[in-house]
């Protein structure tokens, strides 16, 4: 039996708690569509392929998300049973914690993986997280919890990809009892072990990064990976990124 409650948690268009009233609106019709096309292009398959299946995934819209949005989005979880939308006003740790204690069995140990809506999880990722988790499950305080971090990513742009080694890569992970008021929402991945132990493992590369117009504060970085086009996301680098409004 598996022990975990395990979420992954995306913010798709909900605004953040603290977003400065110049920040671009999740709510543009034209913006809603390129980032449905980058999450079913991208985000979607990744979770989809995971070769650990004991999860849900939470992605987080806002309620004044346009109608037919809202429907596309319908639709997507009638092909994909991970996928559990979430509608609500802002994006924070107390909003996250209500909807996972909605859903989790009280006798579980609790996982929160974070995913943005634009980037991509190796298939293994899930299982790789879970494993670490059950190793360390005897040797730390569950009640104040762990995280999991793997350093090692790419980031792809324009059909090529780059190997990325990054200790504060958003990718992370964390591991806690049921009744611990925190999850991976509320942590800073430049400042987690002010916050928790953390477990680093250095692995194959389990996520990626997609470099897009609308890309925000991501950019390419990293050393040129050829190998990257034969790898578990070499599916990123076959289809054409959507084109940007300028």
């Amino acid at each position: 039996m598996n022990p975990f409650a395990h979420f992954i948690l995306t913010r798709f268009n909900v605004p953040l708690k603290s977003v400065p009233a110049s920040a671009p609106s999740g709510l543009d019709e034209a913006w809603l569509a390129r980032r449905f096309h980058l999450f079913e292009r991208v985000c979607l398959p990744s979770v989809d392929q995971q070769t650990e299946g004991a999860f849900q995934w939470l992605v987080f819209m806002d309620w004044a998300t346009p109608v037919a949005f809202k429907e596309k989005m319908a639709a997507l979880c009638v092909h994909y049973d991970c996928l559990r939308p979430v509608y609500c006003s802002q994006f924070d740790e107390a909003t996250a914690l209500a909807e996972i204690r909605r859903r989790e069995a009280p006798e579980k140990v609790r996982i929160t993986t974070g995913l943005d809506n634009d980037d991509a999880l190796h298939p293994r990722m899930v299982e790789h997280v879970q494993e670490l988790a059950r190793a360390r499950l005897g040797a730390v305080d569950l009640a104040k919890g762990f995280f999991i971090s793997f350093p090692l990513g790419c980031c792809e742009c324009q059909g090529r990809f780059y190997l990325v080694r990054d200790k504060a890569n958003p990718f992370v992970s964390f591991v806690s009892a049921p009744e611990c008021p925190a999850t991976v929402v509320g942590a800073d991945p430049a400042n987690l072990g002010k916050l928790a132990p953390v477990v680093y493992r250095s692995a194959r590369p389990l996520w990626c990064q997609t470099i897009h117009p609308d890309n925000v504060s991501n950019h390419r970085r990293g050393l040129y990976w050829p190998g990257g086009r034969q790898s578990a996301f070499a599916y990123l680098g076959n289809q054409p990124a959507a084109a940007s409004d300028g």
